[in-house]
């Protein structure tokens, strides 16, 4: 059956690359991706024998002369009586099925997963055709240039999934809850990590597994808070996932062997006067670098446990946007490299990584910032395909997300069928950092409007009528309804009114900061892009996958699954 299953599945695919009519996706030969030993078009896919004879047949079974029974059917030759006459077969009906068994799945003794958090479809998608409008600074058109060549390197794994990641108690999961399911197989309720829905039961993680049944290293990285959600979910039991203090503490008691990323939140408590987390991972055992990106070059594999974060001081201290981030600043792919120097390939491991910020910046609609973490996503990934590449029969890629954030849509109506993401070019500051240049530079000086509009063009490449100027982007110019969107809450934000406006302000701005959030948002709807919301939505997420046991992760199926199939791989279900 699961041959059958396979022939289907690779009849479909062929379809899908080749279109109904029999033109391929890609167009001429000159314009189809350049065929990788991780790309889906060379993924080997079985078949199974179209045609057999009877088992009593004596004579005429040859190779050549079974070649000749199945060409010449409209004109078989003369048999003998003791010859058995060949079964024809219908090629319209599906190939029978075959008694042998499946090869059992490689065991995977290098497992990275990746977590794009807020990750949609559409984010991915934004990112890659951003990376095509983004090469060699030139135009992207699509009637000229083959888009085939910008999937991202993950797009490319031989294996894709649809997960479903509704909670316990929401169609709508939040971080916490979906975590908890991807790493325990079971579902809980909204902000709960690591127990079930009445918070009495204690969930084991799939790392917490791996660790002490097989003795396997772990590591965990995030570009946001390390005793965030989605980290926390590797190791943590709490019943609210703003337990900082307390998840900080599970991390500690996990052992796991690398903790790395964005800073520890609350590492004194809600109210600064317990202990020191820091201070007690090295009475634990670890080797400390706090906020410290340079000591990423001198990690090594006898360090024993380590623990290091990034000096980069952005929202909740966590690491910087990369629209933000300087020459000098780390990124996610630099402490995952790191992170391999202390797990080393020796014992085997579970490497669990999330790039945190593209939910983050999903929250805010922030689409320059959002494009821009999918990418930086995909370079830790790059990280994980060197490994890959040096150990292919035993390394296993995961990449996934935990929820979509934002009802990312590759498309406006104000936009008909076009989208322009080479209008993101010009953006240099997120949404968070030109919030804080609002509150702490314009309000307090009461900044005019036209030094707005001024500052507006410098960060973002908006202008409105009347003060373009060469080097603007004419799809950039502001219609005159946008311009007095703009003014409406550049007025708001000026009084700092909030809290004042009413249920029509917070349709507009929800909980953010009135005129940063309405000049990202204009700048997403200039490229075709709209959100459709500023929290999760119940979307269905991709997973992609690569390397021993990866055809286990194929076809639909609930984030549950995700920790079961492993456990399975693993021989530890």
């Amino acid at each position: 059956m699961r041959k059958w299953k396979k022939t289907i599945t690779a009849a479909f695919l062929a379809l899908t690359l080749t279109g109904v009519s029999g033109c391929s996706l890609f167009g001429s030969d000159e314009t189809k991706p350049a065929e990788s030993e991780f790309a889906i078009w060379t993924y080997p896919v079985e078949t199974t024998a179209q045609a057999s004879t009877t088992p009593n047949a004596t004579e005429g079974t040859t190779p050549e002369s079974k070649t000749n029974e199945s060409t010449s059917a409209s004109t078989p030759e003369p048999t003998n009586a003791s010859e058995a006459p060949t079964t024809q077969v219908d090629p319209t009906l599906p190939p029978e099925e075959t008694t042998a068994e499946p090869a059992e799945p490689k065991k995977p003794k290098y497992i990275f997963l990746f977590i794009g958090d807020g990750m949609g479809v559409g984010h991915i998608q934004a990112a890659s055709y951003y990376k095509a409008a983004e090469g060699g600074g030139k135009k992207y058109d699509p009637s000229k240039t083959s888009y085939a060549g910008t999937y991202l390197n993950f797009e490319q794994f031989p294996v894709v999934g649809s997960v479903t990641n509704y909670n316990s108690d929401s169609f709508i999961t939040d971080s916490a809850a979906a975590i908890t399911a991807i790493t325990t197989g079971f579902k809980t309720s909204t902000d709960a990590i690591g127990v079930d829905p009445s918070g009495t039961e204690r969930l084991e993680t799939i790392t917490e597994k791996v660790k002490k049944l097989l003795g396997y290293k772990v590591g965990v990285v995030s570009n946001a808070n390390i005793n965030h959600a989605t980290p926390a979910g590797y190791y943590g039991h709490q019943t609210d996932r703003t337990m900082y203090y307390e998840l900080g503490q599970d991390m500690l008691a996990s052992g796991f062997d690398y903790f790395g990323g964005g800073s520890i939140r609350q590492p004194t408590g809600a109210d600064g006067t317990l202990p020191d987390l820091y201070d007690l991972a090295a009475a634990q055992g670890y080797r400390v670098f706090r906020d410290n990106d340079a000591a990423l070059a001198s990690l090594t594999g006898d360090m024993g446990k380590v623990l290091i974060t990034s000096q980069q001081r952005a929202e909740g201290d966590a690491m910087k946007l990369r629209v933000d981030a300087g020459k000098g600043d780390a990124d996610l792919a630099a402490y995952v490299e790191g992170g391999l120097k202390v797990l080393g390939d020796e014992k085997g491991f579970f490497y669990a990584i999330e790039g945190g910020l593209i939910d983050w910046a999903s929250h805010e609609n922030d689409l320059g910032a959002v494009v821009r973490e999918v990418l930086d996503l995909e370079k830790a990934v790059g990280v994980a395909m060197d490994f890959y590449n040096k150990h292919p029969d035993e390394t296993l890629i995961l990449v996934t997300a935990d929820h979509e954030t934002g009802g990312l849509g590759l498309g406006y109506s104000n936009m008909g069928y076009d989208l322009y993401l080479n209008g993101l070019k010009k953006q240099n500051l997120s949404y968070w950092q030109y919030m804080r240049m609002v509150a702490l530079e314009y309000r307090p000086n009461k900044t005019s409007w036209d030094t707005v509009l001024w500052e507006m063009r410098s960060h973002f490449g908006l202008t409105v009528s009347g003060t373009y100027q060469a080097g603007d982007d004419p799809k950039l110019v502001l219609k005159e309804e946008e311009v007095m969107q703009l003014n409406a809450a550049y007025l708001a934000s000026m009084q700092d009114a909030r809290a004042t406006m009413g249920t029509a302000a917070y349709e507009s701005y929800g909980a953010y900061e009135p005129l940063a959030f309405t000049v990202t948002t204009l700048l997403a709807k200039k490229c075709g892009v709209k959100f459709s919301t500023i929290y999760h939505t119940a979307q269905p997420i991709p997973l992609y996958a690569i390397g021993a046991g990866a055809e286990e992760f194929s076809g639909v199926y609930d984030n549950t699954q995700i920790a079961m199939k492993l456990e399975k791989l693993l021989g530890i279900d």
